[in-house]
């Protein structure tokens, strides 16, 4: 194991130490500190945050046999226990505990041709900002308009009115078949 600390783009500190834990422990702080030219590109901190939390959420789903804690600025830690693999719904739950009950979360699963397709979708409507969407390939996450579109198209009659809701949409395929820069 070993602590690397690094402050404006500068390696202050790598230090090995011993391991007596497994597992990662990342510790950030003034991400965007004195980086002016990522600055121009920045949105409000409130989006880069939603951006960053989007990017760690996404890791917890894919990843339900892992354990994560989670803290953001003086909030509460948040504990994600590590479940059996595949168990992506009660990781769902682990992590959008207030958005779901278990009845809301309609779960789908098809196989062809050594393709597994395994998601959940709600017909409950959902605003943009605040819509959970997320695609999986071999436990990592990816967006692709294409992909989306079917899965709009494949569950539009369940929602209500005009707007999509949310889904999580799990897909395994052999690692021969999966492109690299998905």
């Amino acid at each position: 194991g070993g602590k690397i600390i690094i402050q404006g783009a500068q390696t202050l500190a790598h230090v090995e130490q011993k391991q007596n834990d497994h597992g990662t422990s990342l510790f950030i702080k003034d991400l965007f500190f004195n980086t002016p030219v990522r600055l121009k590109f920045a949105k409000s901190q409130t989006s880069e945050k939603n951006a960053i939390k989007r990017v760690i959420e996404s890791f917890i789903l894919a990843n339900p046999h892992v354990a994560f804690s989670v803290k953001w600025d003086e909030q509460e830690k948040n504990i994600y226990p590590a479940l059996d693999k595949e168990q992506y719904e009660k990781r769902i739950h682990q992590l959008y505990p207030k958005k779901f009950s278990s009845h809301e979360l309609i779960h789908f699963q098809s196989d062809y041709d050594d393709h597994l397709v395994e998601g959940f979708f709600t017909t409950q409507t959902a605003n943009s900002p605040s819509r959970l969407q997320f695609l999986f390939s071999n436990h990592r996450f990816f967006q692709d308009k294409s992909i989306h579109q079917a899965i709009v198209r494949a569950v539009e009659k369940n929602f209500f009115g005009e707007s999509l809701g949310h889904y999580f949409v799990f897909i395994s395929s052999p690692p021969a078949e999966i492109d690299v820069n998905v």
